[in-house]
Order: structure tokens, then C-alpha cells, then sequence
């Protein structure tokens, strides 16, 4: 299970005072790719402000990990100790490391920043320091299982991700018939499905495309999300608070999500007031 697949900062590692040279998205990485071998052996690969992080073998199964605020998170093939020795160091490289045949995936609720702002030794600013005082991390481990295809209209496609060449070649097709199927809880299920398998222009192109049914059809959307409240699309729901212009923004163009000023109407518009409530707290409007 060395497949890392997350909604975070990234690609490239990142701390709490290192955390704005990244920028939020999803993104693809294996535990190899994480290590970073520098010359003295250390901490290295975590990346923050994770939303969700998907660790599975290569063929999509196995783990997925939300908490109930954004979270820091890394996979590789060596544990701490490792890669850490303590407060006595001796002279060691990389290539001295011996490889787990495991992948470790750590997780924090919090991370102290690295410092080092006169490049060498430099304890990290104040700010970024974490006093030892006792703190609580709660975060949900869910399974996640190998999924090739999905039936839309009576017509079978494969989910993008790996091994799927032939994405590419039928996702016009897909798009327009998935665009056209009549919006219900169904609906919005095969969206998650296909969103949270794809990264890259798949996922911009899938994005595109939902934001159109969400501009057509905002109740529906609006509604199923709410029926769905005991297992939230959180696929979805991120890319709309992502994608939608601030509040207060003029609307681009209409191939863009509803602004969040749009969003917050349809809202108010809706006739059932737990809906409403559970809506408004959900996009923080």
C-alpha cells in the first residue's frame, strides 16, 4: 500500500512555517516519491492542511483517513526512528538507510515548523512552536475498494485512475450523458465516484462539467448533498467551496461554479430549514 493519494498541500513537502510555497490540491505521489534524500538523514515528506488522504495499494484499495480539521500526513518506506536519532547525531546518509518492506503513513494533528532561517540550526520562530501541553487528534479511518466501472444511462465506463487508458477516448461521451442523467441522490453518487477517483485535466474536466449542473440545477445539488449528510460527498462539497468565487466577486463566466453569494440564495430559498441550516454551516456562509 504505498499509493498516496490526497487533498492537501503539495506536491512537495511542506511545514507549518513552510506551508504557503505549496498550493491546496489533489494530488498522486508513491512513498519513493515522498522521500527527499538529504545528506544527513531527517524528517522529510510531510505535507499539510490535508483535507482527506487515500493510502492504497496499486490497484485502489485500502484506507482512507478524514479528521475533523485539516491535518498533516506523509507515507514512506522508513520509520521515524530511522530517519531521527535523537538529540546525539552521527554521520550517516541515505544510502545507509535499510528500507522497510512497509509503508509507514504518520499523522498529525499538528506539526512544529522546521526553522532553519540562517540555513543552518536555527530553532523555528515562536509562532510555529508547539508548548508540551496535552492535545487531542480525532481522525476516521474508512475502507476504500477497487471500483473499474460505473453504468450511466444503461452504458458502462471506466473510472479514471490507473490502468484506465481508455479514459480518455470516452470521456466526451461520459460527460454529456452524465450531464443529461436527471439529477437525483444516484446522480450525485456517480459524480463523487468519478471526481474523487481522477486527478489532473480529468479532474478539471469533471469539475467543469459539474459546475454546470450545479448552475442548472443548484435545489437538486443542494438537496441531495444534504441527503447525503451521514456519508458527505466531501469530493464535491470541497470543490465547491474551492471553486466558487468569494463572496462579494462578480461571476467570470458561466462555466464557473455559482459564487458563494449565489449559493448562499439558493439556500435561503430552500423549503426545508434543517436543510437550510445544515447547508449554511456545511459552506460556512
Amino acid at each position: 500500500m504505498d499509493q498516496s493519494h490526497f487533498y492537501g498541500r503539495g506536491p512537495i513537502e511542506n511545514y507549518a512555517d513552510r506551508r504557503y510555497s505549496q498550493r491546496l490540491g489533489i494530488y498522486r505521489q508513491t512513498a519513493d516519491e515522498q522521500f527527499y534524500p538529504y545528506i544527513r538523514p531527517q524528517e522529510t515528506g510531510t505535507k499539510g492542511d490535508i483535507r482527506w488522504w487515500n493510502q492504497t495499494d496499486t490497484e485502489g484499495s485500502g484506507l482512507k483517513v478524514t479528521a475533523d480539521k485539516p491535518f498533516y500526513a506523509s507515507a514512506l518506506h522508513y520509520d521515524i526512528a530511522t530517519l531521527d536519532e535523537g538529540n546525539e547525531k552521527h554521520q550517516r546518509h541515505p544510502s545507509g538507510l535499510v528500507e522497510s518492506p512497509y509503508t509507514i503513513l504518520t499523522l498529525d494533528g499538528e506539526h512544529c515548523g522546521v526553522g532553519g532561517i540562517d540555513s543552518w540550526g536555527a530553532r523555528p520562530l515562536d509562532a510555529y512552536r508547539l508548548p508540551a501541553i496535552d492535545r487531542t487528534f480525532t481522525f476516521t479511518l474508512t475502507p476504500v475498494m477497487t471500483i473499474d466501472s460505473i453504468d450511466i444511462m444503461g452504458k458502462r465506463y471506466p473510472i479514471p485512475g490507473w490502468g484506465h487508458q481508455e479514459w480518455e477516448t470516452k470521456m466526451g461521451d461520459l460527460m454529456d450523458r452524465l450531464t443529461q442523467e436527471k439529477f437525483n441522490d444516484h446522480t450525485l453518487d456517480k459524480w463523487e465516484l468519478l471526481m474523487k477517483h481522477s486527478d489532473g485535466c480529468v479532474a478539471e474536466d469533471l469539475s467543469l462539467c459539474f459546475s454546470t449542473v450545479m448552475r442548472e440545477h443548484p435545489q437538486e445539488v443542494l438537496m441531495s448533498i444534504y441527503n447525503h449528510r451521514d456519508n458527505p460527498p466531501m469530493r464535491i462539497i470541497e470543490d465547491i467551496k474551492f471553486f466558487a468565487p468569494e463572496l462579494g466577486e462578480e461571476e467570470d463566466s458561466p462555466n464557473e461554479y455559482p459564487s458563494l453569494a449565489s449559493l448562499r440564495q439558493e439556500i435561503a430559498n430552500l423549503p426545508d430549514a434543517a436543510a437550510r441550516d445544515y447547508l449554511t454551516k456545511l459552506f460556512e456562509l
